[in-house]
């Protein structure tokens, strides 16, 4: 792919640790203009106990809505 189109479909993820609670917190983000907005008001969690595999998917499920 070019570069051009690869920045294009580039997805981007904030994710946010929050040691108090000991909880990370994914947040889809959108393209708009030079740079990366947040993508309403969704976010996603997953606590630090959460394993490998879940973390992944939470991961996989946040670059979905990406898409949205």
């Amino acid at each position: 792919k070019s570069e051009s189109k690869f920045n294009k479909e580039f997805l981007h993820v904030l994710i946010k640790l929050i040691k108090k609670k000991e909880l990370l917190v994914f947040t889809p983000t959108k393209s708009e203009g030079n740079g990366y907005v947040n993508n309403g008001s969704i976010t996603l969690e997953a606590s630090l106990n959460t394993s490998d595999k879940e973390l992944g998917q939470t991961l996989l499920d946040t670059f979905k809505l990406c898409k949205k």
